[in-house]
């Protein structure tokens, strides 16, 4: 099912913009060197992962039903399944299994112009494993994010996608370290500031359409480890960005690398 839904996205990307494709998108990316004429040298050699501002503090909450694959428990402005997340797939967005002892978490009122409510990190002792599609489409122009733990997330596909009011992102508090997937984590979000310091992506292997028609000026990526990347295509296919700032020469190489990046998007090394 990840697949048929990369594929989804990338049908609807690729219909959206039809008129300026002339191929499909290749979404394998390689870890080796590359050249790139939009690149520097420079190697900083260190991590760039900013942890003083990760939220460490948990929210306990207590869900008094059956715990039962598919339990639902809503708590504020969030709605809980137990090993669950929910999915967009061809019929609109649904709930589907998966294998890991714990929840997926999305926003219940994708209209609110406000999101206000503590996000907990875990409910009957089990974690929130997955922010799947949370905001996906949200009109919300803030989230308070300053209760955030996300130690126990694993995947974080679509989270901001299409959030079309937001006008900035404060990630800084972030822990990913668990996670392995970002799939079009921010793809057509409207925010042009993102602060993404604290992301350690040393287990993200998927970050295919990341920041794809993002409205970001600049975009500093100097804390992702993309040593385990896989698959990158259209990562910053159409994003306004006109510089990304790396953590390494080799993650450089592999972001320049990514297909459908902007020819006028710039690649450096943060010094």
């Amino acid at each position: 099912m990840r697949i048929v839904y990369l594929l989804f996205h990338l049908w609807f990307n690729y219909k959206e913009v039809n008129s300026k494709y002339k191929t499909f998108p290749f979404i394998l990316c390689s870890n080796s060197n590359s050249n790139n004429n939009n690149t520097t040298s420079t190697d900083p050699g260190n991590n760039g992962v900013n942890k003083s501002n990760i939220n460490t503090k948990e929210i306990r909450c207590t869900f008094n039903g059956e715990l039962k694959q598919g339990a639902e428990y809503t708590n504020g402005q969030y709605t809980y399944r137990y090993m669950q997340e929910i999915y967009d797939g061809f019929e609109g967005f649904e709930w589907e299994n998966i294998t890991e002892d714990g929840w997926g978490v999305t926003l219940n009122d994708k209209r609110a112009s406000e999101v206000t409510s503590q996000l907990c990190t875990y409910i009957n002792d089990k974690p929130v494993v997955s922010t799947v599609n949370m905001f996906y489409g949200s009109w919300a122009e803030k989230i308070d994010t300053s209760s955030f733990n996300t130690k126990n997330v694993v995947r974080m596909d679509s989270m901001f996608a299409v959030m079309i009011s937001i006008e900035e992102l404060d990630l800084s508090m972030f822990d990913t370290s668990n996670v392995t997937s970002m799939y079009f984590m921010f793809s057509n979000c409207s925010a042009k500031k993102i602060n993404l310091s604290s992301f350690d992506t040393s287990n993200v292997t998927e970050m295919a359409g990341m920041f794809g028609s993002t409205e970001v000026a600049e975009l500093d990526l100097s804390s992702f480890d993309t040593s385990n990347v896989e698959y990158c295509g259209m990562m910053f296919s159409y994003s306004t960005a006109k510089k990304v700032y790396g953590r390494t020469q080799k993650d450089v190489a592999l972001l320049s690398g990514c297909s459908d990046a902007p020819t006028t998007l710039k690649f450096e090394v943060k010094r």
